[in-house]
């Protein structure tokens, strides 16, 4: 070790000047710099003094309690002072052999103790080797799934062919044969197990897979599904995609993400256009369409339902499923309660064939769509509904005085322009007048004169739901032929 030689402490009453100072300074470090320079000759170092003794003594237990067992001319050059290269290489072979470091965060001491606690064997075969089975431990908790299910391979591998003897059980060759452990040594089969940290099955899958004349370990992990691998990824996203845009809607929703920084919750809207499909429709029903659309002659590898409906959520995240509601028709309502516990080839054909008339109406507003928009055009395409009615004011927090008031009702009508995607919508009280045929014509009137004779339009589509006491009744057909 380096010692550092102070200056003579002076004499109470005595300060030192500077001169002393400086000159006891320099006397100081002339010191240090001879000991330094002094010649050290080449000797064993104690690492592998100790290396070499406990390769003699390996037979022998380890009783030695961390004491010297050095001789003296060993103990004395320990003693001598050394360099600072030398201490640095000493420290370094010191940590290079010193594998009781532990650089795993599991308890080995308490894993060791439930390994003999646990051990049902009547020989206690793990009894007493408490050190051997905490160097076991230590040594599989560093080891990587893949290399500790070799060493297991490997282990299995040498042990069935040491002392292996075959016996016959029934009409069948049974091998038995010894287990060892590292460190350990003789073992039972369920100890050999849990102290490799497996299963007695496993046990007996890998033995099997030695047989077979393998030690690698399995390739398994991370490896895709080889039936969904198979399945025509991009042919199924498009025909999702072109039946979506036959049967479904698209509508513009909000949609909403919420994120915390710095411990506050943020919350963002985007405006997305979905393709929602009628409520009609279920996964099984879109599979069974899918089914059918196969069999027509088109060579490809159908995917199984549960794929079927993964890989589609997850690459067309924009086509959902409208949620049921009350305004649906009522042979829709019954079908998808027979089919909400099983979809079967007839029940969907039958669905199929109802929904057939609907699917025609689709194209025709789409045709009409892309009609109008051409720039030339003298067709106009409207879209007209009442929506639900509104409460004025409307809040969302309603307070408690309110609910003792009458509030104002009022009826919302709304048209969507389809040549340039606007929409008018008329609101007016609900006690003043209602939602009849009259007052349809009034507002349809009020928009064709207002908006498609001054744009010079002279033929018109009107889409609009079955209603019979709003839309679809003789008072509305006779405004439309006289206009």
């Amino acid at each position: 070790m380096l010692r550092h030689l102070s200056p003579p402490t002076p004499l109470s009453g005595e300060l030192p000047t500077p001169d002393e100072t400086s000159a006891s300074a320099r006397s100081s470090s002339a010191e240090l710099c001879d000991i330094d320079t002094v010649a050290i000759e080449p000797a064993p170092t104690q690492a592998s003094t100790v290396a070499d003794a406990s390769e003699q003594d390996s037979d022998e237990p380890d009783d030695s309690n961390d004491e010297d067992w050095s001789d003296a001319d060993e103990a004395s050059e320990e003693d001598e002072v050394l360099t600072g290269e030398s201490e640095a290489e000493e420290e370094a072979v010191e940590e290079a052999e010193d594998i009781s470091i532990n650089l795993i965060e599991v308890d080995v001491h308490q894993l060791v103790t439930d390994f003999i606690r646990d051990d049902a064997c009547e020989r206690r075969c793990l009894e007493g080797k408490a050190g051997e089975l905490e160097h076991l431990v230590r040594s599989l908790e560093q080891m990587t799934k893949a290399e500790k299910t070799t060493c297991i391979l490997t282990l299995i591998g040498v042990l069935m062919q040491t002392d292996t003897a075959e016996r016959r059980r029934g009409t069948g060759e049974r091998e038995k044969f010894h287990y060892y452990l590292p460190f350990v040594g003789h073992v039972c089969r369920p100890s050999f197990a849990r102290c490799l940290g497996v299963q007695p099955l496993t046990v007996q899958r890998y033995k099997r897979r030695v047989r077979d004349g393998c030690l690698a370990a399995a390739a398994h992990g991370n490896k895709a599904n080889k039936n969904a691998s198979k399945v025509e990824l991009v042919w199924l996203v498009k025909w999702f995609e072109a039946f979506a845009a036959e049967v479904g809607e698209v509508v513009p929703v909000r949609v909403r993400m919420q994120k915390t920084q710095d411990g506050k919750v943020k919350k963002y809207y985007s405006r997305e256009d979905y393709t929602l499909l009628p409520a009609i429709f279920t996964w099984d029903t879109v599979y069974e369409e899918m089914h059918k659309f196969v069999e027509r002659g088109l060579r490809v590898y159908e995917p199984a339902r549960s794929t079927f409906r993964k890989l589609l959520s997850i690459h067309c995240p924009t086509i959902r499923i409208r949620s049921r509601q009350s305004n649906v028709c009522d042979l829709c309502s019954i079908y998808q309660t027979r089919m909400r516990h099983g979809a079967i080839a007839d029940k969907t054909e039958e669905l199929g064939q109802h929904t057939e008339s609907a699917r025609r109406m689709r194209r025709e507003y789409k045709k009409d769509k892309a009609a109008s928009q051409a720039a030339d055009t003298d067709l106009a395409v409207l879209v007209m509904d009442f929506s639900q009615n509104l409460r004025i004011p409307s809040v969302t927090s309603t307070p408690s005085q309110w609910y003792f008031c009458s509030l104002l009702a009022v009826n919302l009508f709304g048209i969507f322009y389809e040549n340039n995607g606007t929409q008018t919508n008329y609101v007016y009280d609900g006690f003043a007048s209602g939602k009849g045929s009259d007052q349809i014509i009034s507002m349809l009137q009020h928009f064709i004169r207002t908006v498609l004779v001054p744009a010079g339009k002279k033929h018109l589509v009107v889409y609009a739901d079955n209603c019979s006491g709003q839309n679809k009744n003789n008072h509305v057909i006779r405004f439309f032929l006289a206009q």
